[in-house]
This record gives C-alpha cells, sequence and structure tokens, in this order.
C-alpha cells in the first residue's frame, strides 16, 4: 500500500500477494468473462447452426462460467452441463464446455474444434487486459501500478 511502511520484505510480499489475488477474484474476472461469453458467441454459435438437437444456450450462459482463485492464479471453467437428451458425451465423462472447444464426444456427428478458450485466451493477451486488470485492482487497494 502507498502510504504503508514496511518493516520486512515478507511482509510487503504478503499483502502484494493478497492484493494479487483480490485484483484476479474482482477486476480480472469482470474482464475474463465478458470476453469468456463474446468468444463462445463468436467461435461457437455464430459458425453453427444445429441440426439434430436444440441449442441450450448454456455454454454462453454467465451463471455456467465460474471463477476461482487458488495460489495467486485464476481458473475459469465453464460448467455447462452436458445435455444428455441427445447423449453428446459418448460415456467419455468430459464437460460440455471441453467437448465443444476439443471438437469430441459426439455421437450423432462429426464436429471440429471450436476453441471459445484460446479464443478469449488470444483476445485478452493481445489487448494487454489481464495487465491493465491486475493494474486496476491494485490502485483499488491503494498500491501504485501501471499496466506496462
Amino acid at each position: 500500500m502507498a502510504d504503508k511502511e514496511y518493516d520486512s520484505i515478507e511482509d510487503l510480499i504478503g499483502d502484494l500477494q493478497n492484493a494479487v489475488d483480490d485484483s484476479l477474484n474482482t477486476e480480472v474476472t469482470q474482464t475474463v468473462k465478458p470476453v469468456m461469453e463474446q468468444a463462445i458467441q463468436n467461435t461457437v454459435y455464430d459458425v453453427y447452426n444445429p441440426k439434430v438437437y436444440i441449442r441450450r444456450g448454456e455454454l454462453g450462459n454467465p451463471k455456467n462460467i465460474n471463477a476461482t482463485v487458488e495460489n495467486h492464479e485464476l481458473s475459469i471453467e465453464n460448467d455447462a452441463p452436458v445435455n444428455f437428451a441427445y447423449d453428446t458425451s459418448q460415456g467419455i465423462g468430459m464437460p460440455l464446455a471441453d467437448q465443444v472447444a476439443m471438437g469430441v464426444g459426439y455421437a450423432y456427428m462429426s464436429m471440429p474444434p471450436r476453441d471459445f478458450y484460446k479464443t478469449a485466451t488470444d483476445y485478452l493477451e493481445s489487448n494487454n487486459l489481464i495487465a491493465a486488470a491486475i493494474a486496476d485492482g491494485l490502485i483499488r487497494q491503494g498500491f501504485d501500478a501501471d499496466e506496462s
């Protein structure tokens, strides 16, 4: 924190790690989730109209895009449920998001990978959005930071 003095480097590192975790949980998550939603729209929904099943929209539903922070690392998981009415999983036990991204597990047709994770990651990286969000979070918590 800008005005706080530290007696040890360990105390500074501890506060900084906590602030980074809070930034990951708040600003970075708020940045990543809409990018993920748009990547799903562009990479999955806009490139294919189903003919064999009725699209439920669960993959792009924000309630299925969940963030967790552990050991100073943010993980974004898409927990959209598999549509068992169409037996898409072929018993492989793979989450729907992974099936779509990898193009596997379809019992009724062959599908190419539609890797919305890569689309989202590429967009976030090319626009420096993660660094900017972390910097915003650190500034919110009283640290001096910039996104470079």
